[in-house]
């Protein structure tokens, strides 16, 4: 027996007890280690030696804005007041991990950055932060509550209009964002994993077509109809050779009255989810390596929305796109397809061709204008 278990034993009369203050500072901060966010802040407060042990750059690693914050936003019974303690305890937190400088591995952050603290905080974070080893970022810089402006902008959407407004902040928000984002990922090249909403800009797409180690990227609409064409989305999917799982969320406008057609290629894709994208029709796939596939039928715009426009052309059957450019396709929409799903289509396929597929064959004029109605 070693003299620190002796000495153990003699202190509580058996061995199966150790006293953490016994511990190594190596241990203790290992076992601080496992603790979650909120928890080490509130261990920090414990004691003078644990704040000190608790300021160890391996511990924060992993930097997230503690889910009891984030919660405060989300809240039904938030007040002006839980919000500013909501951006206080953001700034603070951040200021204390620049203080501790780990080497970050991942970053969560929510905020909306055309308030200066969010703004500020971040661009703090990540001009001084230091990221050539983050892995995981997931950054939602727009608003994240049931804001006024994100109503009028799906009201405006149900109305298929073209035209929308938005606000100073709107624009300053979205100008912040691109410099921020700019910033980001010329210095966190290693990403393989990112999720935020999107602003399609071309800066923007500038610099995500850096990160060439992506192999999880899931971006989201910001909060307005967005345009995008086909040459600017194929340059990102095919921009990013390695990525193996896309979720994309995209309000295109239709100001034309008609949809845009989209070709998806990539050689590395395993999983894609467009089940959110709206407005946006896919016409040809060439995705060898999915598995994996989400779609929804577009709910506005062209044949779906005016069945009494004149330009109106048929819409490619989806079991057609989907045998010619998906061959390794084993589940759509959660369904199991079949071995021979290619050549022959059973009832239980055919119902959810009915609910996603857009031609006339699975979706007939009758049950469009009943829809209308």
């Amino acid at each position: 027996m070693s003299k620190l278990q002796q000495k153990v034993t003699s202190q509580h009369g058996q061995a199966d007890r150790f006293p953490f203050s016994e511990l190594p500072d190596v241990c203790k901060v290992h076992v601080f280690s496992f603790l979650s966010t909120e928890d080490k802040v509130s261990a920090a407060h414990v004691c003078s030696e644990w704040r000190h042990l608790l300021s160890s750059p391996v511990l924060w690693t992993n930097v997230d804005v503690p889910a009891s914050v984030r919660s405060v936003l989300t809240s039904p019974q938030a007040d002006k007041h839980d919000e500013v303690a909501y951006r206080d305890r953001v700034k603070k937190y951040l200021d204390f991990i620049g203080k501790v400088d780990p080497s970050i591995r991942r970053f969560v952050f929510v905020g909306d950055i055309a308030e200066t603290v969010y703004h500020d905080s971040l661009r703090s974070f990540i001009t001084s932060a230091r990221l050539s080893e983050l892995k995981h970022a997931s950054i939602n810089w727009a608003k994240v509550d049931g804001s006024d402006a994100a109503k009028s902008m799906e009201k405006q959407c149900e109305e298929c209009t073209s035209s929308w407004s938005v606000d100073e902040n709107h624009r300053r928000r979205q100008r912040y964002f691109v410099h921020l984002f700019e910033q980001l990922c010329r210095t966190s090249l290693n990403i393989t994993s990112l999720s935020l909403p999107f602003d399609w800009s071309p800066k923007s797409v500038d610099a995500i077509v850096r990160l060439r180690n992506m192999e999880e990227l899931s971006l989201s609409r910001y909060s307005e109809l967005q345009p995008l064409d086909c040459v600017t989305l194929d340059r990102v999917i095919t921009g990013l050779p390695r990525l193996r799982r896309l979720e994309l969320e995209v309000w295109t406008p239709c100001a034309s009255g008609g949809l845009t057609y989209y070709s998806l290629r990539s050689k590395s894709l395993e999983f894609v989810n467009l089940a959110k994208c709206r407005g946006l029709a896919v016409e040809y796939f060439d995705l060898p390596q999915v598995s994996v596939l989400r779609l929804s039928r577009c709910p506005w715009s062209g044949p779906l929305m005016i069945p009494t426009t004149t330009s109106t052309c048929s819409l490619p059957c989806l079991h057609r796109i989907l045998s010619e450019g998906v061959p390794n396709l084993k589940e759509l929409n959660g369904h199991k397809l079949h071995a021979d799903w290619h050549k022959h289509v059973d009832d239980e396929f055919e119902l959810l061709l009915k609910s996603i597929c857009p031609c006339d064959l699975h979706y007939g004029w009758a049950t469009v204008i009943a829809d209308c109605y």
